[in-house]
């Protein structure tokens, strides 16, 4: 579960930066900043939306002072974010797309190389090493207390614990043995003779 949540947050983080990718993309082919679209689709998620409008409520900044301010000075403003501030859309992205190939080919295995690779490794790398086999630490080692060596400790002293219950497996029925012979001498010395 532990590594299921971890690739799903790589995926996550994955898809953040490939949509970052886009707007760059974007702003390039149009020559407009991100944040000026940001600020447009603050505006219409403020006159349109009322749950956003709660949501606003709990910022330390007043939004609606902010937007305000901004739009009751710029009219234009207004009607470019209307026309040409538009928000990242998937025809956009997928345009985008097909005129950048082999630029987004290039960063989609620059993802998979840095963030992905290293979470398949890792999640392979546990299934082919028996961590059971993993070798001791040192004396330093253990005495440092390094929490990267905690783990291979507890292994090494599991192992250890295995092998003396298994020496031990063989003295049980004897002792069992020993405990019904015993409570066998204590029912005779109870019998009256």
């Amino acid at each position: 579960a532990r590594r299921l949540c971890q690739a799903v947050g790589v995926f996550a983080l994955a898809l953040i930066y490939t949509r970052q990718l886009f707007v760059v993309l974007q702003a390039v082919r149009t020559g407009i900043l991100p944040v000026a679209r940001d600020i447009c689709t603050e505006y219409y998620l403020h006159r349109r939306s009322r749950g956003w409008q709660i949501f606003e409520h709990f910022l330390f900044v007043r939004i609606d002072l902010e937007l305000n301010s901004t739009f009751e000075h710029d009219h234009e403003l207004t009607a470019r974010c209307e026309t040409s501030y538009t928000r990242l859309t998937l025809p956009t992205a997928l345009n985008l797309l097909h005129q950048n190939t082999a630029f987004v080919s290039g960063f989609a295995a620059m993802i998979l190389t840095v963030m992905l690779a290293p979470t398949i490794g890792h999640a392979i790398h546990s299934y082919i090493v028996d961590p059971s086999k993993a070798p001791a630490p040192s004396a330093q080692e253990a005495k440092a207390g390094d929490s990267q060596h905690e783990v291979p400790e507890v292994h090494v002293q599991l192992r250890d614990l295995k092998h003396e219950v298994e020496q031990l497996r063989p003295l049980k029925s004897q002792v069992e043995r020993l405990l019904k012979d015993m409570e066998h001498l204590q029912q005779q010395q109870q019998r009256p003779q």
